[in-house]
């Protein structure tokens, strides 16, 4: 096992299905978390930058749609139609949030 792996719960039959789902979950996230690590590790400088803008510019977008939501609208695409402003990467955000 790697030092990012989480040991699977004790299979003598104490652990429930949803202990076992959690402890799946948990295992999934820690490999997902070292191999992007390993991933941004591996580029360049330029596009590390280019990497944090993206994630801010993301960042920034999903608040500001949170925020509004939270006052009463009843989706981002609502947002995005009274205000107006339809940007490719936000509507492409919407399209792939769950």
């Amino acid at each position: 096992m790697s030092d990012n792996e989480i040991k699977p719960p004790e299979e003598n039959g104490e652990s429930t299905p949803e202990e076992q789902i959690a402890a799946g979950i948990e295992q999934i996230e820690a490999d997902v978390r070292g191999e992007l690590l390993q991933r941004v590790k591996s580029i360049s400088p330029e596009a590390f930058e280019r990497l944090v803008l993206q994630l801010l510019g993301a960042a920034k977008t999903v608040s500001s749609l949170t925020l509004f939501a939270a006052a009463g609208l009843a989706s981002a695409h609502e947002l995005l139609n009274q205000l107006g402003r339809r940007c490719e990467l936000t509507c492409e955000l919407l399209r792939t949030a769950p």
